[in-house]
């Protein structure tokens, strides 16, 4: 499943629910907090599954409408960011999440000091954030490297 979602170049921009509104400040947008380190992918939003899109693996981001809404994804923690020879997928992660219209959300995958993923965190950026991937890397092993900046 990891080769299958992650091989090839990944999709970076936020996928349309169903649900979300056409306009930006009426929909919330949840990004994945993908470093070196870990990364995340949404496999569930409000129990329907998310699309491969055109096999570029599971959305990094999604914009849905505002309210609750039940989210499924999963993390991946990478050991050795400059190979990708040794990345494991953890279990896919269930939460409620409660967001509101025209807020940036940050969904944590970064370990804390003790090494431990911040599973399912929602940081709540506010309306004035934006944010965006960027591509730090070339392809290993079947993962494209990328990194989530906020202004």
């Amino acid at each position: 499943l990891a080769l299958s979602v992650c091989a090839a170049t990944p999709v970076l921009d936020p996928y349309d629910t169903q649900t979300a509104p056409a306009n930006p400040t009426e929909r919330a947008t949840l990004w994945m907090d993908n470093s070196d380190l870990s990364y995340g992918m949404i496999t569930k939003v409000d129990r329907k599954r998310m699309p491969s899109r055109k096999f570029k693996g599971y959305p990094y981001s999604v914009a849905v409408s505002p309210g609750k809404h039940p989210l499924k994804f999963f993390i991946g923690k990478i050991s050795n960011p400059s190979s990708f020879d040794s990345y494991t997928m953890t279990t896919d992660y269930e939460v409620q999440i409660d967001v509101e219209a025209g807020h940036t959300y940050i969904i944590g995958t970064r370990n804390s000091i003790e090494g431990q993923v911040f599973a399912g965190q929602l940081i709540d950026l506010g309306p004035a954030k934006t944010c965006r991937y960027e591509v730090t890397g070339k392809m290993l092993q079947g993962y494209v490297p990328v990194k989530l900046n906020c202004i």
